[in-house]
């Protein structure tokens, strides 16, 4: 391969940068001109290796570690929507956002609840 620059013979480096990621390039003997590779190598992404299976659903209402409400509670808040209460008031009861509620109500969430 030849320099852009002089039209010399160019020799490959390689580098490590501080986030171990490894660049290849080209160095003209010549001029010393630098020509960037086509090609850049780096690490790998984190994350699962290829082929690994994916996990399994995860936990549904109470069983879900980050749950704050019981299944007793969507009972009642669906119970409270059916009897005509306004959803910013049934919020303001139980301490969530309108928006929530509605989703309750109109099963996008705790679907799994009937």
């Amino acid at each position: 391969m030849k320099c852009y620059h002089c039209g010399g013979r160019l020799q490959r480096t390689t580098n490590h940068n501080r986030y171990g990621e490894r660049h290849r390039w080209f160095r003209c003997h010549d001029c010393g001109g630098t020509t960037h590779t086509v090609e850049r190598y780096v690490n790998p992404k984190p994350g699962p290796a290829p082929g690994t299976p994916k996990p399994g659903p995860a936990a549904r209402g109470e069983r879900n570690a980050g749950a704050v409400f019981t299944a007793d509670n969507i009972i009642e808040v669906r119970r409270l929507a059916a009897s005509g209460m306004m959803q910013k008031d049934i919020a303001a009861q139980f301490g969530m956002r309108p928006s929530y509620v509605s989703r309750i109500v109109n099963r996008h969430a705790w679907k799994h609840i009937e």
